[in-house]
């Protein structure tokens, strides 16, 4: 379900809904970004607020009142992704009882009563997302061609429908980002492995010298590193130790060795000789 899919969807409603209109043949009298006067002063009262034209409505209130007027009583979070938006807009067009009756009547349902329940949505999530779109947009279209209306506003509301249409389908036809399985190719099943649970490889002994002085701090290194799902900054941090640690290592090898040839005679050779020189 896509219940993240509502700002998304305001913001296309907005785009058909455009900005403050008093048009004296809308049946919804004055209008600002799709909300009614009527609609706007119901809800300044409920805020206990002053009534005020609708031509000043903040955007704030406009995402509330779409939010909680419309998408909620349509269960836009209940439905599928392109589907949600679709009846959305119906619901912002002609009322959210008429739209989701639109959509009860795609789905075949025997009484489209314009209220959602569990019927409704088990037959949604049986349906194929991109006909019952097909479907209730037809549905409106013979809706809007019926009204008196028509003469005036047809041309737009058919632009609108096709465009929520179109916008729908897209919706719809998006792919979700892939995520990290253990073999690609393979069907994801609930035991497939997932980025904390994919095997970090270990860091093994080094050979040489160096291997008895940096076991204890390979060691050390193994452990962190199995939290290295953690985040990707303590992967970094693990490693870089790692690296301190082994230069660590192989400077005290290297002075250790040093102290060897000096003490058998061994560094005789790589000093110079300054015999002869003048004092």
């Amino acid at each position: 379900m896509a219940a993240e899919n509502f700002d998304r969807s305001l913001a296309k409603v907005l785009i058909h809904e455009g900005g403050y209109v008093n048009h004296p043949a809308d049946p919804g009298g004055e209008t600002n970004k799709g909300v009614t006067r009527r609609v706007y002063d119901a809800y300044r009262q409920r805020k206990n607020l002053p009534i005020q034209s609708v031509r000043y409505i903040s955007n704030a209130e406009v995402a509330e009142i779409y939010r909680f007027q419309y998408w909620n009583n349509c269960l836009g979070d209940h439905l599928p992704k392109g589907v949600d938006y679709v009846v959305f807009d119906g619901a912002v067009n002609s009322g959210p009882k008429q739209s989701i009756i639109w959509l009860q009547q795609a789905l075949g349902l025997p009484q489209a009563d314009g209220s959602i329940g569990n019927a409704t949505l088990q037959a949604v999530e049986n349906a194929e997302p991109r006909a019952l779109i097909a479907d209730i947009c037809a549905r409106r279209m013979g809706f809007l061609q019926r009204l008196r209306t028509w003469g005036t506003f047809g041309v737009g509301w058919t632009r609108r429908v096709s465009g929520v249409k179109a916008t729908g389908l897209a919706m719809v036809n998006e792919t979700p980002a892939p995520r990290m399985v253990a073999d690609v190719g393979e069907p994801e099943s609930k035991n497939a492995a997932k980025p904390d649970k994919i095997d970090k490889p270990e860091i093994t002994e080094v050979a040489g010298p160096a291997t008895m002085t940096s076991a204890p701090f390979i060691e050390t290194a193994n452990q962190l590193l199995s939290f290295g799902s953690m985040s990707k900054w303590i992967t970094g941090l693990v490693v870089s130790l790692f690296i301190i640690g082994l230069g660590i290592t192989v400077f005290a090898w290297w002075k250790n060795r040093k102290a060897r040839q000096a003490v058998s005679g061994e560094a005789t050779a790589e000093v110079p000789d300054f015999e002869g020189l003048p004092t």
